[in-house]
């Protein structure tokens, strides 16, 4: 993990790659790590999805081997991840949840690190809505949020979940996720806001709608 190798969490670069070329030196140059089976890239798709890879858009740089954009993937970073190095504009929140080293993350096995995500990360807030499209995810309007990580890819089988889900309704679906302290599971979509996302964490008694 980052963090042990560096003694601090990831810096915040959102003109090289954010956290994807801070890890790859890490895992051997291997990008394939960045995609999840069940959500591919598709050339005729570029969008993250339930069912499909992300594309990061600031970066013009080709996979030699495949031809396919380098940056691409189907797992979201847990945001607050990030060094706290982040500036405070268009939507982004402020630095005080972030996890700025190892002694901030004081409870690791229900500390997210990475999860299945439609974008290429998230900073949940315990007020967070969950996404109303379990097949899409994040929308331009609710970037950053919970939405990106409420998709239904593993646990119920994509063609039997709704286009649309109902403010107050039971969510079908899970998502793999990894966690601080190493371990990885799967978890219901249900269960995220019992997570531990950010450093002064609180979870609420009962789901926002």
């Amino acid at each position: 993990m980052y963090v042990n190798e560096h003694g601090r969490t990831i810096p915040y670069r959102l003109n090289d790659s954010l956290w994807m070329r801070s890890l790859v030196n890490l895992y051997a140059q291997v990008d394939k790590v960045r995609i999840c089976p069940t959500a591919p890239y598709r050339k005729k798709f570029p969008q993250g999805s339930a069912t499909t890879a992300w594309v990061w858009p600031l970066s013009n740089e080709i996979n030699p081997a495949t031809g396919d954009p380098r940056w691409v993937g189907s797992y979201a970073l847990n945001g607050w991840m990030y060094h706290g190095d982040w500036t405070v504009q268009d939507r982004r929140p402020s630095t005080t949840n972030a996890f700025r080293g190892e002694d901030d993350i004081r409870s690791p096995a229900t500390t997210p690190v990475f999860a299945d995500g439609a974008w290429v990360d998230t900073r949940p807030k315990e007020t967070d809505r969950p996404s109303r499209d379990l097949r899409l995810g994040v929308t331009a309007e609710t970037g950053g949020t919970i939405t990106v990580i409420t998709i239904a890819r593993h646990g119920s089988g994509i063609d039997r979940v709704p286009k649309l889900v109902t403010a107050g309704s039971r969510l079908p679906g899970a998502i793999n996720l990894s966690f601080a302290d190493g371990h990885a599971g799967i978890a219901p979509l249900e269960s995220l806001w019992g997570l531990t996302w950010h450093r002064n964490w609180q979870a609420p008694a009962q789901r926002p709608p």
